[in-house]
Parts: C-alpha cells; structure tokens; sequence
C-alpha cells in the first residue's frame, strides 16, 4: 500500500517536535509529504530529530512562549517554504 501524501506541497509547524512522541508525529507528517518545521526548546533533540528526516525539515529550537522568536519563526518558515498550512 503506498504511502499517503495528503500533505504533498504544503508546509507544517510542528512544536514539541522533538520529544519521543512529537518525533513520531515529525515523521508521520513527513510520510505525508508535508515540509516541516520541528519547534522546541531543546536545541540538540530539536536539530536530531530534522536531521534524521531529511532536507524537507528545518529545526526551529526556539522557546514558544517568546512572541518574536514565534514571528521570525512563521516569516523564516513562510520565506523557506512558500507558505504555512493551516487546520486541525
């Protein structure tokens, strides 16, 4: 069964992406076909986990609770992708 690409062609940001279970989340979203920025505090398990999945992710480690760490981020992310997708 291939795998599905319901996020082929569009960008996601992901926060907590590098703990166990935000990795697991990071890489089923990849699978998905989405590009992906990892967010999350810790830098070393934040730049791993986009390492380990590939050129279409970034690692954002930044700290969610700083409002202009979250706007460089989203502008950086729309600049590196060409957009942000948007829902639940």
């Amino acid at each position: 069964c291939p795998m599905s690409k319901e996020l082929d062609g569009k960008s996601v940001i992901l926060t907590g992406g590098a703990t166990l279970f935000g990795a697991a989340v990071a890489r089923k979203i990849v699978d998905a076909g989405a590009k992906l920025a990892i967010v999350d505090i810790n830098e070393e398990a934040c730049n791993r986990v986009a390492q380990d999945l590939g050129e279409s992710t970034l690692s954002y480690p930044i700290d969610i609770t700083d409002d202009l760490a979250l706007e460089k981020l989203v502008g950086d992310v729309n600049d590196s992708f060409g957009g942000i997708a948007y829902g639940t």
